[in-house]
């Protein structure tokens, strides 16, 4: 999620600006806490659309999430 506000920052953006959330897991047993924390951090009154699959991998087998975000201002 740091990766996410930090590219969103630098293209002048912020996490309303965010108008759709993708997020990839690896671990099913994991949707829980990336419910609370995407509720936690990123709180808004008019969230974005959001899609959670799991996978059975990622790019990277030592990762366990891939967030995909789209932003409009």
């Amino acid at each position: 999620m740091t990766n996410v506000e930090e590219l969103l920052a630098a293209a002048k953006m912020a996490i309303s600006d965010i108008v759709k959330v993708t997020y990839y897991l690896t671990r099913p047993t994991d949707l829980p806490a990336l419910s609370e924390a995407r509720t936690r951090r990123w709180k808004s009154d008019a969230p974005p659309a959001v899609t959670t699959l799991v996978v059975a991998a990622l790019a990277r087998p030592d990762l366990l999430i891939e967030i995909e975000v789209t932003a409009a201002s």
